[in-house]
């Protein structure tokens, strides 16, 4: 996109209604500047859609700022005592027979950020990402602002007055490039803010971007520090404070983590592996590099290489084909990453243990349990709208080899509908995991090893064939109740194996209304009684 495009698509989206408030802004002041700032003008560039609006004004106090601000919309001071509100914009409305104006909200989920042109300053040196002096000037120049951001394809400012960008560190050109580039110095960068570090990665995850040679080292050195804690000082005494917090919170790592592993989980794999961030958050995976697998199934390499070619079929054309053009579910991402977790755990080899080839008895119980404690500890569940589930990935890693320990001819109705019926959901996860192990286990001649899930498949269809109207199973034809008044039986063990045995007969389609079932347990009860 030319210089001339980006002015003219840019001025575009600022002459909607949403942001009638500057040019009102303008009229109240004649010497104030506005700037749109960040990432809302990084994504305006690259032609991405953004509602994540930061807005700079130069050249009006914050009071009067404030004052103008509740003119024109609702205003949240929570940022207040760093020259930032969090702004709603309305418009005047006359309410029908009134005679009388009110506010109403143009758009109630957008909410700008408006700032005074503002400095940071890391007070401690902690790397901890709240340990910043922040000073706004309404006088200071915007260049000064864009200073003290992270990246340079975030230092960008759009002049909305004037319809020029500004753009002081070159990130048009980085972005041209493709390139992740702290701003100024990138020790001093990081050193900052830890957490700038898993930015970093996000940034290059979400726009497919290689990381600057110097960012890229600094970023090695400081993934090592994200585990660190700071042991404050009680006031006005020089004794250490017993409660120790960490320099950068789980919920923040796992902020980063989720969003990165989202963009690209191919990509993310491998950045978390080259910088050392697998070693640091999560050691545990580690093992699965150079634990081996039986050829004959796993032509693909050790379990690291298959969990990474897993990753990648995530993306993969024949995955879509299968499932539609959606992103994967964090859910669906994770389990997948953590699904052979428990293989190193549980490796036995011939010569070594009474068994025939390699094999890893119980690893998708272990690799559960595993997942569960990482996504717990990394507090990845805590990502709002894409939360990571403990529970709902433990359920994943634990059956996600249900095709493969039970043989499809074998596998009974009420099986099928407990796990991809009971909840759709995680039926459907459960098969798109399966699908992408599968997909990574090469065999002999490098084809993936899905003869399994196709069995399924086609056993899945039949079920569907019989029992669904729509996306729903029919009831079941009788209930306890029923059952021991047929069988003339009191509650016991014995009612619920009455029901479910009546169950997988329905769903076989062997027996179709009430009269059947009752006449077939009528016939169990005579049968059991000889």
């Amino acid at each position: 996109m030319n210089t001339r495009h980006h002015q003219t698509t840019i001025k575009h989206l600022l002459s909607q209604k949403r942001f009638l408030f500057i040019k009102k802004l303008f009229f109240a002041f004649p010497k104030a500047e506005a700037y749109l700032v960040g990432g809302a003008v990084r994504d305006m560039l690259l032609g991405r859609e953004t509602k994540d609006y930061d807005i700079v004004v130069r050249n009006v106090s914050l009071a009067r700022l404030q004052k103008f601000l509740q003119t024109q919309g609702s205003v949240n001071l929570v940022g207040k005592k760093f020259g930032v509100f969090k702004f709603t914009p309305s418009h005047r409305s006359r309410k029908a027979g009134s005679g009388t104006n009110s506010l109403r909200e143009i758009e109630p989920d957008l909410v700008f950020d408006i700032a005074l042109p503002r400095t940071e300053f890391s007070i401690g040196h902690t790397g901890h990402y709240r340990d910043f002096s922040v000073q706004s000037d309404p006088t200071l120049p915007i260049e000064d602002d864009l200073s003290r951001r992270d990246f340079t394809i975030n230092a960008l400012a759009w002049d909305i007055k004037n319809n020029a960008c500004i753009d002081p560190f070159g990130g048009q050109r980085d972005k041209k490039k493709k390139i992740i580039r702290a701003v100024g110095k990138p020790s001093a960068r990081f050193g900052e803010d830890y957490s700038r570090a898993l930015r970093a990665v996000r940034f290059a995850c979400s726009f497919g971007y290689s990381l600057e040679e110097e960012t890229a080292r600094a970023l090695f050195r400081f993934a090592k520090k994200l585990n660190e804690e700071i042991v404050p000082k009680k006031r006005f005494s020089k004794k250490v404070d017993s409660n120790s917090f960490r320099v950068v919170p789980y919920e923040v790592i796992a902020k980063e983590m989720v969003r990165a592993f989202i963009a690209d989980p191919l990509r993310a794999f491998d950045l978390y592996d080259s910088f050392g961030l697998f070693k640091t958050l999560a050691p545990e995976l580690l093992a699965m590099k150079r634990c081996p697998h039986d050829s004959r199934w796993h032509s693909e390499g050790d379990v690291w290489t298959h969990t990474r070619l897993a990753l990648s079929r995530l993306r993969a054309a024949q995955f879509r084909a299968e499932f539609g053009p959606e992103t994967p579910s964090p859910l669906l991402v994770f389990a997948v990453l953590f699904h052979d977790a428990g293989k190193p755990a549980t490796i036995q080899v011939p010569g070594k243990d009474p068994v025939d080839r390699i094999r890893y008895i119980g690893h998708d119980r272990v690799g559960a349990e595993m997942a569960r404690s990482i996504v717990e500890r990394l507090r990845l569940a805590s990502v709002e709208g894409m939360s990571v589930d403990a529970e709902t990935i433990h359920w994943l890693v634990k059956n996600h080899l249900l095709i493969l320990n039970t043989p499809v001819e074998k596998m009974r109705n009420n099986t099928i509908e407990r796990y991809f019926y009971k909840d759709p959901n995680r039926g459907l996860l459960l098969r798109q995991l399966m699908f992408a192990d599968g997909s990574a286990s090469l065999q002999k001649n490098l084809q993936p090893g899905l003869q399994a899930y196709r069995r399924f498949k086609k056993k899945l269809a039949e079920f569907e064939g019989r029992n669904t109207r729509g996306a729903h199973l029919p009831a079941a034809l009788l209930d306890g109740d029923d059952i021991m008044k047929v069988c003339r039986i009191k509650p016991s063990a014995r009612v619920g194996e009455l029901k479910m045995a009546l169950r997988e007969e329905q769903l076989a389609g062997r027996i179709k209304n009430k009269r059947e079932a009752k006449a077939w347990l009528k016939k169990r009860k005579i049968q059991n009684v000889k």
